[in-house]
């Protein structure tokens, strides 16, 4: 599809134009089209459900390839693990693990996104990880060539896979602990109700907008800097978490970014910590972060 809207594909709900949308169907396809892309020498974006991404109002050029059609596959491959694919929805793979009496992914509940965003993020509530239930990820590599590389070569760390951006992740093998049911279940609702008082759910949000810093919390940061409940436009920083910011209604990916970089300022200037964005910040015309 050409010269889609982003501000559709993503929770902030912002975005101009993608030159393109590609929505291969399996990891065949996935292959052939890199390699086109690269031969027409077109850059490219990764789609998952568009939960941690600011897109400027300028759109994207070149191609954004959507895996949320054709790899959201899941099945147990034996008695601890399952196998799924990186289009599937965090909270399809937290209820499958939990229908089949597996624990240790609990903590994914309730986060927006899709799997292979949890991996590029190494997505992480509640002190855990999910680097620390996987047993490997595969990749489609820049020639379109399909790989799988196992944990200990996987350079995982705080909210980042450090691999080459050009690689598109396919899906992972996660190993679990076996459980029981009820337990597993309960364990969800409890951080679903953790989440509802604490995070601005249901709002046009993209998630913590900041990496939290060491040994200290974004939000606390940002709250005792002032910023709490400020507005740049139709963006606000949340008066729920202040590590959160809502889109109003109508705000611009302008609004999001200029409100960002003041928080990150006014933070600075209060505690001298400098903050690293969280949210990917992708498109044209909005400069640099710095």
């Amino acid at each position: 599809m050409k010269n889609l809207p982003m501000s559709g594909h993503t929770t902030f709900k912002v975005g101009g134009k993608a030159d393109l949308m590609v929505y291969p169907g399996d990891a065949e396809e996935l292959g052939k089209v890199i390699c086109m892309l690269k031969d027409e020498g077109l850059p490219f974006l990764m789609l998952g459900s568009g939960s941690n991404l600011l897109v400027s109002d300028e759109g994207l050029r070149g191609a954004v390839i959507s895996l949320k059609e054709g790899f959201r596959n899941i099945e147990i491959a034996d008695e601890l693990t399952i196998d799924c694919g990186a289009g599937l929805s965090l909270g399809v793979l937290v209820n499958f693990a939990a229908g089949h009496a597996l624990s240790g992914i609990e903590f994914l509940s309730g986060i927006p996104g899709t799997v292979g965003g949890a991996l590029w993020m190494n997505a992480g509530a509640f002190g855990s990880e999910i680097k620390d239930v996987i047993a490997s990820v595969s990749f489609a590599d820049s020639n379109g060539d399909l790989k799988n590389i196992g944990i200990n070569d996987l350079p995982f760390s705080y909210r980042k896979l450090d691999v080459d951006p050009r690689c598109v992740v396919t899906g992972c093998r996660l190993v679990l602990e076996k459980g029981d049911e009820s337990i597993i279940r309960e364990k969800i609702r409890s951080y679903a109700t953790r989440r509802a008082e604490s995070q601005p759910l249901g709002r046009a949000t993209a998630g913590s907008v900041f990496k939290n810093p060491p040994g200290d919390f974004a939000g606390r940061l940002i709250e005792d800097a002032g910023m709490k409940g400020v507005h740049m436009g139709k963006a606000k920083v949340s008066e729920k978490h202040a590590n959160f910011i809502e889109n109003t209604g109508g705000a611009s990916a302008r609004d999001i970014f200029e409100l960002m970089r003041k928080v990150a300022a006014k933070v600075f200037e209060s505690s001298g910590i400098q903050l690293e964005p969280e949210v990917k910040i992708v498109g044209e015309g909005l400069g640099p972060w710095q």
